[in-house]
This record gives structure tokens, C-alpha cells and sequence, in this order.
């Protein structure tokens, strides 16, 4: 498959790598895109990592190459992109939209710091603690939005089990 749904992690991590490498051997996004054989638009969504559409490694290696790149950087900016995949939570009405990039990095982590002194972390919750915190934000929803939410809570948990 040549196109993936680049979650944000993912997509941060090719944009900081494009743009790093560009800046680095001192070219415009318009001359990287000559270079490339894009458009300039295309550049300019790559190096943008809160951009939404799809990646293609074939793109990323080429404005890799276009840049420079030795091997190894073009090599692990092309495997992010590869590796990247539509998430459970695209597309899951009980994550919004601003919890994508969270969700996203929780996903790709090793390991999580979190230091909460007024609530149990999300991903530690017990359904029961989640099911109470929801209820209590989410006064006016329906019961059936609530469980989707919880669901959704323990979703994100799995990732402890790997």
C-alpha cells in the first residue's frame, strides 16, 4: 500500500524530519518540490504535521532524497511513514478530534510520566472510576454516548498489556 492515515505522532515525526533536512541543506519548500517532483503545496503539507490527509512513503523518500538525506534518515523517515496506520480512535465519535494526538502518542510510547493529584490518569481507570467520571461531566448525554466513552477509556488501555 502506497498511502497511510498517518496518526499525528507519526505524522510529527515525519514533518520535524522533512523539515529538519530541507532547513539543513539551506533549500526553500519550492526548490525541495523541483527537486521532488511535487508541488510546493506538497512540501508545505508534509513539513505540517497537524494536516489530516495521507502520507505516502513513496512522497517521503523522494522529498527525503530531495533534501540529501543520507540512507539511514531517509531509510527511518520511510518506515514511520509504513509503519503509521489508522488508529481504533479515528473515526470514533466517543475520542474527539482534540484527544487524537494524545491517544496518538499513547499508542507509540514506551513508557508514560504523569503526575495527577486531583484525578486517576485515564489510563489507570477502573470502568467503574471511568463511568463515574463521565457521568459526572456529561450530564446531558445520553446514557448510550457515556458507555461509548468508557469504552473508548478502556480501549486506550490495552496498549498497558504489550
Amino acid at each position: 500500500m502506497s498511502a497511510t492515515q498517518t496518526g499525528p505522532a507519526g505524522r510529527m515525526q515525519i514533518a520535524r524530519g522533512l523539515t529538519s533536512l530541507r532547513e539543513r541543506c539551506g533549500l526553500t519548500q519550492t526548490q525541495v518540490a523541483a527537486r521532488a517532483g511535487v508541488s510546493t503545496t506538497t512540501v508545505s503539507r508534509y513539513e505540517a504535521w497537524q494536516d489530516r490527509a495521507r502520507i505516502r512513503w513513496a512522497t517521503v523518500k523522494a522529498l527525503a532524497d530531495a533534501c540529501d538525506a543520507t540512507p539511514q534518515e531517509r531509510d527511518a523517515l520511510v518506515a514511520v511513514a509504513k509503519s503509521q496506520a489508522d488508529g481504533w480512535w479515528v473515526g470514533n465519535n466517543a475520542v474527539p478530534e482534540w484527544l487524537d494526538p494524545l491517544v496518538s502518542f499513547e499508542h507509540q510510547a514506551a513508557y508514560e510520566h504523569v503526575f495527577a493529584n486531583t484525578v486517576v490518569p485515564g489510563l489507570l481507570q477502573t470502568r467503574e472510576y471511568a463511568l463515574a467520571i463521565h457521568q459526572a461531566r456529561e450530564v446531558r448525554s445520553p446514557n448510550e454516548s457515556i458507555e461509548r466513552m468508557v469504552e473508548a477509556r478502556m480501549q486506550r488501555q490495552t496498549i498497558l498489556m504489550r
